[in-house]
C-alpha cells in the first residue's frame, strides 16, 4: 500500500486547479495525451503497483467508474 501513497501523491500533486496549472501546463515542453499516459504506466511499472488501485484511485479522483471481472 505504500507504493500506492506515492502515486496517490503524485496524483494529488499534479491535479489542474482551476487557477494553479501543472507542471506539465507550465512546461515549455508541449507533452501530448500519448506521452502523459506513458509517463503514468512507467510510474506504475516502477513502483511496482497494482494497475487496478491505480485505476481505482482514478475513477474515484474523475467520477469515473471501472468494473474488474474476476479470473
Amino acid at each position: 500500500m505504500k507504493e500506492l501513497n506515492i502515486f496517490k501523491k503524485y496524483i494529488a500533486e499534479s491535479v489542474v486547479k482551476e487557477n494553479d496549472k501543472n507542471d506539465y501546463a507550465n512546461s515549455e515542453e508541449d507533452y501530448t495525451d500519448e506521452m502523459v499516459i506513458e509517463k503514468i504506466k512507467d510510474i506504475i511499472k516502477y513502483h511496482e503497483l497494482d494497475p487496478s488501485d491505480v485505476m481505482e484511485e482514478i475513477g474515484q479522483e474523475f467520477g469515473v467508474s471501472f468494473e474488474f471481472g474476476r479470473g
